[in-house]
């Protein structure tokens, strides 16, 4: 299990996941109405950024490698790496 601390429309919510799961996945089972379209890493509705932990992402297609090396991510495309991660999406 992993804890994601997310922040959106400058709400603060925590949740435990499970570790194949997705932030996105996690947080709408979670009932948080977190933004998506896609689902598969091509549109970037769901993009927010990591302000602590880590994360994997495959197909986050996108992202450019800059935006990754900044700490963007995809939700639908990641999942935490570490015990603990913090993320936030734009206002």
């Amino acid at each position: 299990m992993k804890k994601v601390t997310l922040e959106l429309y400058g709400d603060v919510h925590e949740f435990e996941m499970d570790d194949d799961e997705t932030i996105l996945d996690g947080a709408l089972r979670n009932g948080i109405d977190a933004p998506y379209a896609c689902m598969s890493g091509t549109c970037n509705s769901c993009q927010a950024t990591v302000l602590e932990g880590e994360v994997q992402m495959e197909d986050a297609d996108a992202l450019t490698e800059d935006e990754i090396a900044s700490g963007e991510i995809l939700t639908c495309c990641a999942k935490p790496t570490t015990p603990t991660l913090k993320i936030k999406y734009p206002d």
